[in-house]
């Protein structure tokens, strides 16, 4: 069996339509490493030391402007590596609780609930499942 490079490079290169299609509807795109915590996970919020090493994968999150004002989607693929594609994993429900929770920081922030609709976008290449939690550290 051939084995398949999964790191950043290769993922845009063999899905390369994904990526555009994230870059080409969103005015915003930002994007962060995954990382891996080889010891501390837990006690870095005490101060503690961390170790931490970068992998060779990121997170994309994009910001699309849509109408009706006011209104706040979300759309997410993550990729799937024994499907070599990526696709939705999240629950629609969570996915619900995720638009309506930073709708009403919106207008929290805004003070009105007459900001442009937007459709958040994340495209993963961290696989479902794969041991791999997110780290909250810079």
């Amino acid at each position: 069996m051939t084995e398949v490079a999964n790191n950043s490079s290769s993922l845009r290169e063999r899905h390369g339509k994904t990526y555009q299609d994230l870059y080409s509807r969103c005015f915003l795109v930002t994007s962060a490493p995954a990382k891996f915590c080889w010891a501390g996970e837990y006690s870095h919020h005490i101060g503690a030391p961390i170790i931490v090493q970068n992998l060779p994968l990121r997170v994309y999150v994009g910001l699309e402007q849509t109408r009706p004002p006011g209104k706040i989607e979300v759309s997410d693929v993550m990729y799937v590596p024994s499907q070599d594609r990526f696709i939705s994993q999240m629950n629609p429900v969570h996915r619900k609780k995720l638009a309506q929770f930073v709708a009403e920081l919106s207008v929290q922030h805004n003070g009105t609930s007459a900001f442009p609709g937007l459709r958040i976008h994340s495209l993963s290449e961290v696989s479902p499942a794969n041991g791999l939690a997110p780290v909250n550290i810079s």
